[in-house]
């Protein structure tokens, strides 16, 4: 039998654990739900976009911005500032043009949240 490596199926090898964290938190907002005001609802399990990177970086609660807690870890807070670039957003809480402010927008929908993170993924 002829073996031909082209045939081989390679695993993606991701320089940027950030891309990710962004792919799994798309995927926990599409699973759960989109949170506003809120890190994540016990209740329903329903995300916002940080807290999404938090719980698909392994922790259950999301630092306040603008300084992330020590609990942050960098791929969590590269893959924020992913979003914020692809959004075109300062990521200045003064300024409110924060991921959480774009997230809790009153016309903001899950759909584009996930689009959001998974574009960002890519970009």
């Amino acid at each position: 039998m002829l073996l031909d490596p082209r045939w081989e199926k390679k695993p993606q090898v991701t320089k940027e654990p950030w891309r990710d964290l962004l792919r799994q938190a798309a995927d926990l907002i599409e699973r759960h739900g989109l949170a506003k005001y809120i890190t994540r609802c016990q209740d329903t399990g329903a995300m916002c976009l940080r807290g999404a990177l938090m719980v698909a970086d392994g922790y259950g609660r999301m630092p306040r911005p603008p300084h992330w807690s020590q609990d942050s870890s960098y791929q969590a807070l590269e893959a924020d500032w992913a979003v914020a670039r692809y959004l075109g957003l300062s990521n200045k809480p003064s300024q409110n043009e924060t991921t959480a402010d774009w997230n809790n927008s009153s016309v903001r929908t899950k759909e584009e949240v996930v689009a959001a993170l998974r574009a960002a993924a890519e970009a």
